[in-house]
């Protein structure tokens, strides 16, 4: 899997929780439930620079991101 973040937002933690986290989602959908499936899940956490990663045609900046945790 790989997942595109906003660089600056998230800390080491936080994108510990995230791999773990969809990590076992992975597990209990695709692989039905088998702890043993996780071998076969490999989560990447891509920081992107801030204006580029874009939404709606608009480049994200790291204050976009946490007004919208705000919300």
């Amino acid at each position: 899997m790989n997942v595109h973040v906003v660089g600056g937002i998230l800390d080491a933690a936080d994108k510990q929780r995230l791999i773990e986290g969809i990590t076992d989602l992975v597990i209990e959908i695709e692989g039905k439930s088998n702890p043993d499936f996780g071998q076969y899940c490999w989560v990447i956490v891509d920081d992107i620079e801030p204006g580029m990663l874009g939404v709606g045609g608009k480049g994200l900046s790291t204050e976009d991101v946490k007004a919208a945790q705000s919300t």
